[in-house]
């Protein structure tokens, strides 16, 4: 008897769900789904106990579909895609979608253009909108040229034969460049950089493996997994690492200052 009302419930439960996402999805019903789509679960099973590798070319394969527009979904988790340039480009440069989606909120940064709410977002990149003009990007040029020679020239370093990860090398003259740019700190030599740049790589595979997992996108299911202990150390040393730039650009600024009142004593 109380396995038989255990499993009414449930069937009740699982009816319950899929009414709300039938009505919750409705206003996509013509668009096509991706495939293989199964009852309940959705696209679930494309990535369920899969590979690294295995995960990446089922995002390729769903990502190849020919509609403009199409939805996919994760049991509760819906998604509508698109691999359409023009789609894209009205997607990104709409009013109305400047709100990050919930995956934004792995990344555990709350401020910033990069993860901000629209909110937020809106008041700090109108505020940004002058450092991007022509004129100011130009005087970036030299900065971009010399951390791409230093790039080139780790890359000739390697044996021919020999198999890399090319972000490690991307990542680190990125923060490179974005340090000089913005804040006129020179940190490629730093010994930490490397590591600070291998710790970002991580984070954001960390990430995406996240997203890929119903399961995970639970903060509660997702803090008792080891991949949540590494993330955590990762982001500790790359905040440390940020705090001793900060910290040397401030002591830089304040004697430079101190330099500039004592010319006028």
């Amino acid at each position: 008897m109380i396995v038989e009302i255990l499993v009414l419930v449930l069937l009740a439960l699982c009816l319950r769900y899929y009414i709300k996402f039938r009505q919750r999805m409705s206003f996509a019903k013509d668009m096509p789904t991706a495939q293989p789509c199964y009852p309940l679960v959705g696209n679930l099973l494309s990535f369920l106990w899969k590979n690294d590798e295995e995960m990446f070319d089922n995002v390729q394969h769903i990502m190849k579909n020919p509609a403009k527009l199409f939805k996919a979904w994760m049991g509760p988790i819906s998604f509508i895609g698109t691999s359409d340039p023009d789609s894209i480009r009205g997607i990104l440069t709409h009013p109305h979608c400047i709100q990050k989606p919930y995956i934004y909120d792995f990344f555990k940064i709350d401020f910033g253009l990069f993860a901000a709410p629209s909110n937020i977002w809106k008041v700090q990149r109108k505020a940004l909108n002058p450092s991007f003009n022509h004129k100011i990007l130009y005087r970036f040029f030299p900065i971009f040229d010399r951390y791409a020679r230093k790039l080139v020239e780790r890359l000739l370093q390697i044996p021919e034969d020999c198999e890399v990860q090319i972000t490690k090398f991307t990542t680190r003259c990125t923060v490179a460049m974005v340090c000089a740019t913005t804040i006129g700190s020179d940190i490629d030599e730093d010994r930490d950089t490397e590591k600070f740049a291998c710790n970002m790589n991580g984070i954001l595979e960390l990430v995406a493996k996240r997203c890929l997992n119903l399961f995970t996108c639970l903060e509660s299911i997702y803090k008792l997994t080891e991949a949540f202990r590494v993330e955590k150390s990762m982001r500790q040393d790359a905040w440390e690492f940020v705090d001793k730039v900060t910290c040397t650009i401030f002591v830089k600024n304040v004697k430079k200052c101190c330099r500039i009142l004592a010319g006028f004593s």
